[in-house]
């Protein structure tokens, strides 16, 4: 219906212009002379609300509806609500984001159960404020009207699908953007194939920055809501990508066996997301490692082993092998070499460490996790059933490495302190130990002390390849540095 003509409505405009006070008294004025006029007790009513006067404007909205339409009834009528309606949508469409949302916040007092009013103050809120409380409270009294049992047909999915598109940019509610999903409000509508994919995008992310945060949980509610919402919109190589996270999340948590199907499904829809497939070999190597009773607690040492396994190939197996470890913590790099390289019965690893950790461990854990950590050592070794070939030698490297025999050791693996300082000296009094043909292997190249930079492991190390440069043959440098003795 129309229900204020539009000459009334651009009188109105004009008046608005110039004053909400003058505009009550000059309708006040055409009343008194018209008092059967609906359209001047309409506009007095839209000039008091705008002042505040939200009672006195609607008994003027009721004499205009009771004047045009005599059946109509009182202001609670669907011509009144659906007159606000219009009033408030014109306002909208100027654009006048206030006038529209003081003409809905009447109509929300009028059918405060109206989904569309709700719908139309979100969207306004948005626009206006969009941090405000009671956008959230609009938000949350939405989800409790659309999850409940009824359908709402008469449900404005365009406008819906607007508050959508502009909730995922600027306040995303994850109660309402739920229920719309398990709803399936947006279901045949031409946005509903955007609206999955990108709000998937949004979940993604989400995930990922709380994947940073440690929040591994919360990630990994996240990267399934964006796996379910993207499965049937990608392709199998990108929905790699969110089984990948998932199963990621999952390691995080050191839910490896929950996590395990999700690697495999990632490797098998794109074998070439993780190039050396390390999540999916960890997921499988801690199962492994829990299954058989170790006891670890951390893991710096299992990105090793893909190039481990190819510098050590050679010492497989092989009689009288005898390995060197300075750094050995909780024994899991001892337990791999154990396992996989001194497996001949007369192969022998000697490990030296404090077992009270070093510089930048004193931050990272507390006295107690630090007093247990030779313990957890010990067990570690017995559950390989070979603790007859390990030497354990407790103390600092510099002073037991000197009691060691010299050209004696097939292999020395630096894993100790990281300041340059230490690594050089394990370096320097290490390779009069190795024999020739020995191979020395440095972990955590790459590793930094925040306030110290000058203490940077890379110094050390450089320094040390930079002396005895005639002395060795290079294997290995990105991230480890793995060279071959090849003279003394």
């Amino acid at each position: 219906m129309v229900f204020i003509p539009e000459q009334a409505r651009r009188e109105s405009d004009i008046l608005a212009q110039q004053g909400n006070a003058e505009a009550i008294a000059r309708y006040e004025d055409k009343i008194k002379a018209n008092p059967t006029e609906p359209t001047n007790y309409w506009h007095l009513g839209w000039a008091l609300l705008c002042q505040g006067e939200k009672l006195q404007a609607t008994k003027c909205w009721e004499t205009a509806i009771a004047l045009t339409h005599p059946a109509a009834g009182p202001l609670h009528s669907p011509d009144a609500i659906a007159a606000l309606e219009t009033e408030a949508l014109r306002w909208e469409n100027l654009p006048d984001y206030p006038t529209a949302f003081i003409i809905r916040q009447a109509l929300r007092e009028l059918a405060p159960q109206n989904l569309n009013n709700l719908l139309g103050l979100v969207s306004l809120s948005l626009e206006l404020d969009p941090h405000s409380l009671q956008l959230k409270r609009d938000l949350l009294h939405l989800c409790q009207l659309l999850s409940g049992e009824n359908r709402n047909p008469d449900l404005d999915i365009h406008r819906l699908a607007h508050v959508l598109e502009k909730l995922f940019f600027v306040h995303p509610l994850q109660e309402f953007i739920d229920i719309c999903i398990e709803r399936e409000l947006l279901q045949n509508h031409p946005q509903e194939a955007w609206f999955k994919s990108t709000l998937g995008t949004y979940y993604n992310n989400l995930g990922a920055q709380l994947y940073q945060q440690k929040a591994f949980e919360a990630a990994v509610s996240y990267f399934k809501k964006s796996q379910h919402l993207k499965s049937g919109i990608v392709e199998s190589l990108e929905l790699a990508k969110y089984s990948y996270n998932i199963g990621r999340a999952l390691m995080g948590q050191r839910k490896f066996e929950e996590a395990l199907p999700y690697l495999e499904e990632s490797h098998n829809l794109n074998p070439n997301l993780d190039p050396q497939g390390y999540q999916l070999f960890k997921a499988r190597y801690e199962i492994k490692n829990i299954q058989k009773g170790y006891e670890f607690t951390t893991d710096w040492f299992s990105v090793n082993i893909g190039f481990l396994t190819k510098c050590l190939s050679h010492l497989v197996g092989a009689p009288h092998i005898q390995g060197l470890e300075i750094g050995s913590w909780e024994g899991r790099s001892t337990c791999w070499f154990l396992e996989r390289i001194l497996t001949h019965e007369t192969a022998r690893i000697t490990c030296i460490d404090t077992f009270q950790g070093s510089v930048e461990h004193q931050g990272w854990y507390e006295t107690t996790f630090l007093d247990r950590v030779e313990e957890r050592f010990d067990k570690n070794i017995a559950v390989t059933g070979t603790a007859q070939k390990v030497k354990k030698c407790v103390g600092s490297s510099q002073e037991v490495l000197r009691s060691l025999p010299p050209n004696c050791y097939d292999f020395l693996y630096i894993d100790g302190s990281h300041l340059a300082c230490d690594v050089l000296a394990d370096a320097i009094l290490g390779w009069g130990l190795l024999k020739i043909g020995g191979i020395l292997i440095f972990d955590d190249y790459d590793f930094t002390f925040t306030n110290r930079p000058n203490d940077a492991t890379k110094i050390g190390i450089d320094g040390f390849l930079a002396s005895y440069h005639h002395k060795y043959k290079m294997i290995y440098k990105e991230n480890r540095v793995v060279v071959q003795k090849i003279a003394s």
